[in-house]
């Protein structure tokens, strides 16, 4: 532990810690110096969780499966933030995150930060249903009937999506074809790397926060607008179009449910648009240097011209995982 992390500091355990969500929370957590941070991961030696290690966190194996895993990370914790997700656990991931719950309860976490979601089913009287959404929702109702000591935050869209499964795609005529089914409503969205700024300073206001939801978003915006600005700053000209979500994996044996679930995705986005324009002003409140999605591309420019179908590659569209969030390889390796 560096000189500078004393070791009488406030513990955070910080759940999924090289992945997404959490590696940006334990960035974040670190750069503060406010706390300690103890990252959970079933993948220790990984790069990721070599390069917190360099950072200052005290890297441990655990999995949310694992109920004695998450006691042993929990022992000495006064803060824990938890994520599950759908995409990788499917209906298990409300499981994972009542035993989340549970565990932190049981050992007197004084507070829990939970990325979680609003209920479409909910918010629509039943007309849509996103299981991604629906068991996230399960899981917080869950915390609050419990009692914990917890704080919510609804992570919208990561814009990070844009440079992988729905970067925009190289048509024959030499345009580009950016596919999100929004049917003109906006999505709304945000940099991966302001999530963590937001929730280390939900951290840092402790206890007075307990009990608050705060959707995280850095804009809300159409796709066409989202397609100008791509095409502004990578210069090239890319169109909006309205493409099912689940297009890439049509053809895959076995995809069927994650398709589904990406359709289902974006029927709730579509659906929940009241409220976007003061979540990007709580958001600000919370992280006043999150990004809009100009700021975005444009810190992004590098990463947006060396993907595949951007760069002009010849695809051959083999999407075989779900985690990878890629459309197709390049000739060169995967982006």
């Amino acid at each position: 532990m560096p000189a500078d992390r004393p070791q009488d500091l406030p513990l955070v355990l910080v759940v999924g810690a090289t992945g997404t969500q959490g590696g940006s929370v334990a960035r974040h957590l670190l750069a503060g110096g406010r706390f300690r941070v103890r990252a959970l991961t079933r993948r220790p030696q990984g790069d990721e969780a070599l390069t917190l290690a360099a950072l200052g966190a005290e890297v441990v194996a655990g999995d949310l499966d694992d109920a004695a895993s998450l006691r042993a990370a929990l022992r000495g914790a006064h803060g824990v933030f938890g994520v599950t997700d759908w995409w990788e656990h499917f209906d298990r991931e409300e499981a994972q995150g009542r035993a989340l719950v549970d565990i932190a309860a049981a050992m007197d976490v004084r507070h829990l930060v939970l990325s979680t979601q609003p209920s479409p089913s909910a918010a629509t009287r039943g007309a849509v249903h996103a299981a991604p959404f629906e068991s996230k929702a399960a899981v917080e109702r869950y915390a609050r009937a419990l009692g914990v000591p917890a704080t919510f935050v609804h992570v919208s869209f990561y814009w990070e999506n844009l440079l992988s499964l729905f970067v925009p795609r190289r048509l024959p005529d030499g345009t580009f074809h950016l596919g999100l089914p929004l049917a003109g409503k906006r999505l709304a969205g945000i940099g991966v790397d302001d999530i963590g700024g937001a929730v280390a300073r939900i951290f840092a206001a402790g206890a007075s926060v307990a009990g608050r939801t705060y959707p995280l978003v850095g804009e809300a915006n159409t796709a066409e607008e989202i397609a100008a600005a791509i095409g502004h700053t990578a210069r090239r000209p890319v169109r909006a179009a309205e493409a099912p979500a689940a297009a890439p994996w049509a053809r895959l044996p076995g995809a069927e449910a994650i398709g589904r679930a990406l359709d289902e995705t974006f029927a709730a986005y579509r659906a929940m648009q009241d409220g976007l324009d003061d979540a990007m002003v709580v958001t600000r409140e919370l992280f006043a240097p999150t990004s809009g999605l100009a700021q975005w591309v444009e810190a992004h420019r590098a990463e947006l011209d060396a993907c595949p179908s951007m760069a002009g590659l010849d695809l051959a569209s083999r999407v075989t995982t779900k985690d990878a969030y890629v459309w197709g390889d390049a000739k060169a390796g995967r982006h």
